[in-house]
């Protein structure tokens, strides 16, 4: 699994509105038919966090969830085409991630595993509300987080991600939904968002 969860791997500034042949993405459970769609999932506009990212979505996300949602309550979440439900807009992933304190105590937690959208509809908008007090238009990619926050559980407690240093946007798209207590990770590439969205 990679380090970072890539919160948004290769987002870019959103300019315009999804075309009215996609619709407003659905959010879904994933489906066993929509694996070999993420088989070939590209993600990636060449930054090294993406290409990981890009990877852990094609060679181990399946193995990785298909063990984790038994033990640690993994969901992958889908972004589809309400037009075309069987193509994927985007994905991301998130599980139960209590942690204990230097005292012993357990606070219960998650984590966002992973999140990407599809090159191709990456720098698109939704045409919805924004989900912000700033009124910022949603992206694709705030779209998938607003689906992976309303998915955790009513106790999700502290939310945390893994985002590699570089990735500007997603160190954005953190501060603005409340993961914005930065922690150092063991690995310095990455920094540690956490906050409570749930």
């Amino acid at each position: 699994m990679p380090r970072a969860s890539g919160v948004l791997a290769g987002s870019k500034s959103q300019t315009e509105l999804l075309p009215d042949s996609i619709g407003e993405p659905l959010a879904r459970r994933i489906r066993e038919t929509d694996w070999q769609q993420l088989d070939a999932f590209t993600c990636s506009t060449g930054a090294w966090y993406e290409d990981d990212v890009q990877a852990y979505i094609r060679n181990d996300l399946r193995a990785s969830w298909e063990w984790r949602a038994k033990h640690l309550g993994t969901s992958v979440l889908v972004l589809a085409s309400a037009i075309e439900p069987a193509r994927i807009l985007a994905v991301g992933s998130h599980e139960i991630d209590d942690q204990r304190t230097a005292g012993g105590a357990v606070v219960e937690g998650s984590r966002l595993i992973v999140g990407a959208v599809r090159t191709e509809f990456q720098g698109f908008r939704v045409d919805v509300p924004s989900f912000d007090e700033d009124r910022h238009p949603v992206s694709v990619g705030r779209y998938l987080m607003q689906a992976l926050i309303d998915d955790l559980p009513e106790t999700a407690g502290v939310a945390r991600a893994v985002i590699a240093r570089e990735n500007h946007r997603s160190l954005r798209l953190c501060d603005r939904v409340g993961l914005g207590v930065e922690l150092d990770d063991k690995d310095r590439r990455y920094v540690q968002r956490l906050g409570r969205l749930a």
